[in-house]
């Protein structure tokens, strides 16, 4: 399995994900033991309008268009985006700010995946260069997620990427940039542990 660790996605909050989760699924008895424990207004107003639309079944018939403005829907759950380059920016002093309880979470699911006897490979996937420049704590971060005991890939010190020509913001590759993950992914997978 391979584990996206996008330092952020550990310290943000938790409730834009449960969000979309509550719009987009049908709920259930889970869905509102989620909602229940978050205890954020938004999510409950998200969940009640949502039940409802679930109840009378509103959004039987509601279908996503394919193409939607420059992004393009591949089946499999998966979006193109038109290709687009990112602006150089520069970037203030920062720190990666962790939060520990979202650790927790983590090592559960990755103790979850390990009871699976399943290869776990984490990745740091890799963001502009003077974006991940401008954190003061990368080598704290690479030292958490290395504690891990499974194998744990900084692709933003293996991947040459070019922020202007392999990115279309900050933090999200464009087709080069991807065609350059692939190809250090299928390395990385095809590596013997």
């Amino acid at each position: 399995m391979i584990y996206e660790v996008y330092p952020p996605t550990f310290y943000k909050s938790q409730i834009n994900p449960a969000l979309d989760l509550v719009s987009n699924d049908k709920n259930d008895n889970l869905s509102l033991n989620m909602v229940l424990s978050a205890n954020d207004i938004k999510l409950y107003n998200t969940f009640l309008i949502a039940s409802i639309n679930d109840f009378f079944n509103i959004n039987k018939n509601n279908i996503e268009p394919i193409v939607k403005k420059n992004d393009y829907y591949i089946k499999g759950g998966f979006v193109e985006s038109k290709i687009s380059f990112a602006d150089k920016k520069i970037h203030n002093n920062n720190t990666w700010n962790i939060d520990y309880k979202q650790i927790e979470i983590f090592e559960e699911n990755l103790k979850l995946i390990k009871n699976n006897n399943s290869r776990i490979i984490l990745v740091f996937a890799p963001i502009s260069k003077s974006l991940y420049n401008s954190y003061n704590n990368n080598s704290k971060i690479d030292s958490l997620f290395n504690s891990f005991k499974v194998e744990y890939y900084n692709l933003n010190k293996l991947i040459e990427i070019n922020d202007t020509l392999d990115l279309y913001d900050d933090h999200h590759l464009n087709k080069n940039g991807v065609k350059k993950l692939n190809l250090k992914m299928i390395e990385i997978i095809n590596k013997k542990t």
